[in-house]
C-alpha cells in the first residue's frame, strides 16, 4: 500500500514545483528524466523541456476495461481513480502541448499534470489548465462505476474485494 497516498488523501492537493517524493523505483526513475530534461534545458540554453506527468490510462469502454486484480485493496483504488486519464483528456493535453508557441530563447522548463477532473485527484490542476489553456472534462467516478459493473474481470475483482465501492455506491459479491 502507498502510505504516501493515504496521507495525500486528507491534506491539500499536491502541487506542480513541490518537493519530489518518489516512492518506488519506477518513481525514482521518472523523477530523474525529469530532473535531466530540466538540467539540458538550464546548462545547454537551446532545449526547450516540457515534463508531462500522465495519469493512468485505461480503456474508455468499461466493457473491455479489465480492472487490476490488486483491485481488492482500498489504496490501490484510491490511487486508480486519483490519477486516472480518459483517451479524450490525453488528446486535450497533447493536442494542447502541440499548439503551445515555441519561447524566443531557449533554456525554458515547465512541468504538468496529466490526469481527468477527477473526484478524488491528489494533484491540483490549476497550473496545468493555466498553462496549457486545456481543462479536462472527464471524471474518474464515471469510468469507475461503469467499469466495476461490466469489466471482463469484475466477477474475479468482486470477489477479491469481497466488496467494491465506488462513488458511494457499494457492491457486495455473492
Amino acid at each position: 500500500e502507498n502510505g504516501r497516498l493515504a496521507t495525500l488523501r486528507t491534506g491539500p492537493q499536491i502541487k506542480l514545483g513541490g518537493e519530489e517524493w518518489p516512492n518506488s523505483f519506477y518513481a525514482v526513475s521518472k523523477t530523474f528524466g525529469e530532473s535531466l530534461l530540466r538540467l539540458y534545458s538550464a546548462v545547454q540554453g537551446h532545449y526547450d523541456g516540457i515534463a508531462v506527468r500522465i495519469g493512468w490510462i485505461q480503456f474508455d469502454d468499461p466493457a473491455k476495461a479489465p480492472l487490476p486484480l490488486s483491485w481488492d485493496t482500498p489504496a490501490h483504488r484510491e490511487y486508480l481513480r486519483a490519477v486516472w486519464l480518459s483517451k479524450r483528456d490525453a488528446h486535450g493535453y497533447f493536442q494542447a502541448l502541440l499548439a503551445l508557441p515555441l519561447p524566443d530563447c531557449g533554456g525554458s522548463f515547465n512541468a504538468c499534470w496529466a490526469t481527468s477532473n477527477n473526484g478524488h485527484a491528489v494533484f491540483d490542476l490549476d497550473e496545468t489548465v493555466d498553462f496549457l489553456k486545456y481543462r479536462p472534462q472527464d471524471n474518474a467516478e464515471d469510468f469507475f462505476v461503469s467499469a466495476c459493473h461490466s469489466s471482463p474481470n469484475a466477477k474475479d475483482v468482486q470477489r477479491n474485494a469481497g466488496a467494491v465501492e465506488v462513488a458511494g455506491v457499494s457492491k457486495t459479491s455473492a
